[in-house]
């Protein structure tokens, strides 16, 4: 054992006792050396998680695509929640709320997960307003930022995040073919004899819809898109993408000469992704 002096008390000077056994004195010099080595230490320490975190960052990319939207169909009223996300090989994939509450996950098994997975679509079910208003349905999937993400097939995730708001565009007034308002009930109303050669014309959309949603803001619709198809032949369909400044197109007449009835889909895109489609009819 070695004698070493310290205060015993607060009021004595120095007084001897004995080291614990195991402890070792230091000299001065060997302490400061033991220090600097410890902060040595701490710095390659804080270096090399640094070093871990910028690697992390950079095996972490964004997806190609990540859109996440809602498609309201103001014709036959339902709502539906819908997303396409595209980009390099995963393995498993989760949508979070931005409440931070998982939404939808997606898991790739054995060979598939080998493989990886490049794209998904996918579209939830859209029950009448009769079965579940509108409000209802808005209410599970509350405005925000949505962080889509997924664990690659090699190192690292892939993750975006994805900003869902209620605006759903206004259904357009005034459609016509050939002059001819078209009817918004084709169940119910006799659709009008237009001839052969067709132009289809609608107003502008620069709002909201008036009842569902955030009511009555402007908008910024991004494309319209126009489908005709012959009711009585499936694979008579012609369909266009149009930017948001043509609110009019010819349907080709091979179209019409392929039938009589013809059903009207016309779909009005805003900026942030959410459609609202209307549904007509007219005959030749």
């Amino acid at each position: 054992m070695v004698a070493k002096r310290r205060p015993k008390h607060a009021n004595d000077s120095w007084a001897f006792y004995d080291e614990p056994r195991g402890v070792q004195s230091r000299t001065p010099g060997e302490l400061r050396t033991t220090a600097c080595l410890m902060t040595s230490a701490i710095l390659l320490l804080a270096i090399s998680s640094s070093l871990s975190a910028d690697q992390g960052d950079e095996n972490e990319t964004a997806f190609a695509v990540a859109d996440v939207f809602f498609e309201l169909n103001d014709t036959d009223g339902d709502l539906g929640l819908q997303a396409l996300i595209d980009g390099d090989p995963w393995q498993r994939l989760e949508i979070e709320s931005p409440g931070g509450k998982k939404i939808f996950q997606v898991r790739a098994t054995r060979g598939l997960a080998k493989q990886g997975l490049n794209e998904i679509f996918f579209e939830s079910a859209e029950p009448g307003f009769d079965e579940l208003p509108p409000d209802a349905f808005l209410a599970r999937f509350p405005e925000g930022v949505y962080e889509v993400s997924a664990k690659r097939t090699g190192r690292g995730k892939l993750e975006s995040e994805v900003p869902i708001t209620h605006l759903l565009p206004a259904p357009p007034a005034n459609i016509a073919a050939n002059g001819q308002v078209l009817p918004l009930d084709c169940e119910v109303e006799t659709p009008p004899t237009v001839g052969s050669d067709v132009t289809v014309t609608w107003d502008p959309v620069d709002s909201s819809h008036p009842e569902i949603g955030t009511i009555g803001a402007p908008i910024d619709v991004e494309l319209y898109e126009v489908v005709v198809e012959n009711e009585a032949l499936d694979n008579a369909v012609f369909t266009i993408v149009l930017g948001s400044d043509q609110t009019s197109i010819d349907v080709p007449s091979q179209l019409i000469a392929t039938g009589s009835d013809f059903k009207l889909g016309l779909v009005i895109q805003e900026s942030s992704g959410n459609r609202t489609v209307v549904e007509s009819c007219f005959a030749k």
